[in-house]
């Protein structure tokens, strides 16, 4: 996911991680629990199978709240994201970032 090597995850690059979830999911799907796992494991620092606030707020570089991404990603609301949670908020965003969304969106 870190395109650039700074060791954060920027927005630019979690989307253009996010753009083929789907299809990679669709056509290869142990490709596909591989690469989220290692993408979760990214965030995962201290490794206990949860991506926490500090977690996400630090690779990320997000410098003003991180609350709107935890809102969504948190569905147990336990403050922080399993990866079950991660993976659905990459599907989620591949929606919200695909061709097809991005044209319904801007249909009057």
């Amino acid at each position: 996911i870190d395109s650039n090597t700074d060791g954060l995850v920027d927005f630019t690059e979690f989307v253009a991680a996010t753009l083929h979830v789907h299809q990679l999911e669709e056509h290869n799907s142990v490709k596909w629990q591989q690469l989220s796992q290692a993408a979760f494991e990214k965030f995962d620092v201290d490794r206990d199978g949860y991506i926490t606030p500090e977690e996400l707020k630090m690779h990320t570089g997000l410098r003003g709240s991180i609350d709107p991404i935890l809102e969504e990603a948190d569905i147990d609301k336990d403050g922080r994201i399993s990866l079950p949670e991660f993976r659905r908020l990459l599907r989620t965003a591949s929606n919200l970032s695909s061709p097809t969304a991005h044209k319904a969106s801007h249909r009057t």
